[in-house]
């Protein structure tokens, strides 16, 4: 049978919420409903029947993503396809019907602040409020079914470093936060309350402090008592005095172990500091203080002010020595002989400056990504110009361990004998300059080879007295070798003297390091300090020593730091044991005590202490110098040449006379101070003044020096200016004797630091 026409039908199934919001794609079933044969009238009918049901399931996933339940069917869902269009519409509901946290776990942090007792110094503090930690998820759906998931962990953290609170006050007395036994202030919350208690501890506090006089003259002893509560049994206070007007390097410091209890909680302090026949009139008062107590309580005024909040005593110091500039040099300008230069070659930097005084320190810097060009160590001439400018010149030797590459011009320092000090950037006031680092092609071996000579001077100290018992020197860094050493003098010690010694602590610091490269090879010298403590645990005193080395206490200033270049001679009589130079920032003290390493301290005892002062300048091809010096001699005695002499008899003092260095073939000019003639100095060091130093010195035996290796100071007028021996009247100061230092109205005192006063005290 030949079909004329067809009649076709379908049905559309939606999908929808019972808002009409569709979830799915609708679908479509089509199908020929009835045919018309050629010829005949009538349709057949096809009877063809439709079901929709398999085309909506129970649980539909919808176009968002979430599962849906089937509630209802608008339309028919079965039955005889039509012609045309037939609507079947399935109504469905979300099948999640509620969802709720349950069995859920919290947890939270509190603060407690607290003394070692228990005792609560303020309240507590919820750091970390209700916090959840973990939970299990249930859930409802559509069909009435519920479930329950595994716990789910949230592994929240808290960090309660803001809590801290690092003084508290509490009935006039201060509380620091402890550095032991202190709990961990970052973790993983746990459930319930995490409680974490800081401890405290008492400081001491500044109760007075006194002077044994209102004035005193420079040369003389000042004697300060402090007064100081604690609920700890204090041990040691370190202080410094100082005028506000004047730079940190007329600080007065002062230290003691030596505490006396006046009252329970209370002690004093009795503290006696030489004043240097050079020191400036000034008004002093107390700029730091250190309190040290036991069971680490502790206090100082840099971190605690209110320790010494009501402390306003002052000391005068009467000197005719009064300094009139508190002005930091001022930077004119700045001009290179160079932007380009090879390896090996030499970089001259021209600075303009102005100050009313003399210039001690330079620091300039070029850097680059590879490494740093450093200026100022080589001040190779100082010309005073027109009024207070003067033009130094700087030189540097682009070494081979220099990288290649452009080095930037960064930042300048400047300080005058006073400490006055100037910092400049690039992005300040400095021009932008730049020096272009080229590689060398004349030399073979490019390669730096580095050589380094290490020593270490060892002192074994008796921990109760402080008393010295055994100096030494270590050559190398073989650690583990030098403590054998150290073993080893300390059992022949033992072994000598009848005593045995438990070892405490040690510990050593860098005194200096020097470096001198020519060509491609680098040759340093470092030197370095170590120091073991011990305590005697047998039955048996330590042997008294009735003729010292040194004296304990002051030998002659323990207390101002100087920058300075010092020359020291140990003699006995005309006869040199010893003799050092180096420049550092330190005490006239600590020098004397550093240098006198390597003495056999049973051959010799302590006479007397000789120093005289000038400033000088001194350019040459191992020493480039200008600022502060101190002659330092101290006259030592033979044992063996005083073995027949009672030791009640008085021995006649005489002056002695001094070994003259072997002055080289072309001399120096020193700039002058009122009151000193010219000091004409041999040079023998290679001085490190990279700013910024503290107790950083250089140390070489002091020696001559080739005609060819100096280079006179220019003046104006560009004449030469003859020099000699100083001639200043020299006061004997032995050990208890008068100072021999002259009092200068020029200060030769020079400190290497731009840092906030206060923090040259730290250490």
């Amino acid at each position: 049978m030949m079909v004329n026409s067809v009649t076709s039908g379908s049905v559309l199934i939606h999908y929808q919420l019972e808002d009409g919001t569709a979830i799915a794609e609708d679908k479509r079933i089509s199908g020929v409903v009835s045919t018309l044969a050629l010829g005949s009238e009538e349709p057949v009918a096809t009877g063809i029947i439709y079901d929709t049901s398999s085309e909506a399931p129970l649980l539909l996933n919808g176009m968002d993503g979430r599962q849906y339940y089937k509630v209802k069917v608008d339309g028919v869902e079965q039955g005889l396809l039509k012609a045309g269009l037939t609507e079947v519409t399935y109504i469905y509901t979300p099948y999640l019907v509620s969802t709720e946290q349950v069995e859920k776990k919290t947890g939270r942090v509190i603060v407690q602040y607290q003394t070692r007792s228990g005792q609560t110094l303020k309240e507590s503090v919820e750091t970390v409020p209700e916090t959840l930690i973990s939970y299990r998820e249930k859930t409802i759906y559509a069909d009435g079914s519920e479930s329950l998931s595994d716990p789910i962990h949230a592994y929240p953290y808290y960090n309660v470093y803001d809590a801290q609170s690092q003084i508290i006050e509490q009935d006039g007395k201060i509380y620091r936060l402890s550095y032991e036994n202190q709990p961990s202030l970052y973790g993983e919350l746990v459930e319930g309350d995490t409680v974490l208690t800081l401890q405290y501890i008492p400081v001491p506090t500044l109760e007075s402090l006194t002077f044994d006089k209102e004035s005193y003259q420079p040369g003389e002893k000042l004697t300060a008592s402090f007064v100081v509560s604690s609920e700890e049994e204090m041990e040691r206070i370190y202080f410094g005095l100082s005028d506000k007007k004047l730079s940190s390097q007329y600080v007065l410091r002062g230290e003691s172990n030596n505490p006396i209890k006046i009252a329970d909680g209370l002690y004093r302090f009795d503290v006696t500091v030489p004043i240097a026949s050079d020191y400036p009139k000034s008004d002093l008062s107390l700029d730091f203080i250190y309190l040290n107590a036991k069971n680490e309580s502790s206090s100082n005024s840099l971190s605690e002010p209110e320790i010494i909040q009501n402390i306003a005593t002052q000391a005068i110091i009467n000197s005719p020595n009064i300094v009139t500039d508190f002005s930091a040099p001022k930077f004119i300008e700045l001009e290179t002989s160079r932007n380009e230069a090879k390896q090996g070659e030499t970089v001259e930097v021209v600075l303009l400056v102005e100050d009313n005084s003399n210039i001690t320190s330079v620091n300039l810097v070029f850097e680059s990504e590879s490494g740093t060009l450093r200026f100022g160590e080589n001040i190779t001439n100082i010309e005073q110009l027109e009024g207070n400018r003067k033009r130094l010149t700087l030189s540097e030797t682009i070494h081979y361990s220099y990288l290649p590459g452009q080095y930037d011009l960064r930042y300048l320092y400047l300080t005058d004998i006073y400490g006055n000090t100037s910092y400049l950037s690039t992005v300040d006031s400095l021009p932008a300059k730049t020096i272009v680092v080229n590689q060398a092609n004349d030399v073979e071996n490019l390669n730096p080879v580095v050589e380094t000579t290490i020593v270490t001077n060892i002192e074994v100290v008796e921990k109760s007295s402080g008393r010295v018992l055994i100096r030494t020197n270590f050559h190398g860094e073989d650690l583990e070798a030098m403590k054998q050493v150290i073993r080893e003098a300390i059992s022949a010690y033992e072994n000598e003297h009848g005593v045995t010694f438990d070892l405490l602590g040690a510990g050593g610091s860098q005194i200096s390091s020097r470096s001198v490269t020519v060509g491609n090879r680098t040759q340093t010298e470092v030197i370095r300090s170590y120091q073991q403590l011990v305590v005697n645990t047998s039955d048996n005193p330590l042997p008294e020593i009735e003729k010292k080395l040194l004296p304990e206490g002051v030998i002659y200033d323990n207390s101002t730091i100087r920058q300075a270049l010092y020359t020291i001679q140990f003699k006995d009589g005309e006869s040199v044991v010893k003799e050092s130079r180096r420049v550092a920032n330190s005490t006239i003290d600590n020098v004397i005590r550093d240098e006198s390493n390597g003495i056999d301290e049973r051959a010799y005892y302590f006479e007397s202490v000789e120093v005289s002062q000038g400033f000088t300048t001194i350019f040459s091809s191992d020493l480039n110098y200008n600022g502060p010096f101190y002659e330092i001699v101290v006259n030592l005695k033979s044992s063996s040449k005083v073995e027949n002499i009672e030791v009640d008899s008085p021995v006649e003092e005489t002056s002695p006379s001094r070994t003259e260095v072997d002055p080289p073939v072309i001399e120096t000019p020193v700039a002058l101070i009122k009151g000193v003639s010219a000091v004409t100095e041999s040079s023998s060091t290679l001085t490190n003044l990279v700013y910024p130093v503290i107790e950083v010195s250089t140390q070489l035996t002091m020696g001559n020096t080739n005609k060819e290796a100096l280079y006179s100071a220019t003046t104006v007028s560009r004449q030469k200016v003859e020099s000699e021996k100083s001639s200043a009247s020299i006061l004997p100061r032995t050990n208890g004797h008068q100072s021999k230092l002259p009092i200068l109205v020029g200060l030769a005192l020079l400190s290497l630091t731009v840092a906030k006063r206060k923090k040259d005290f730290l250490g």
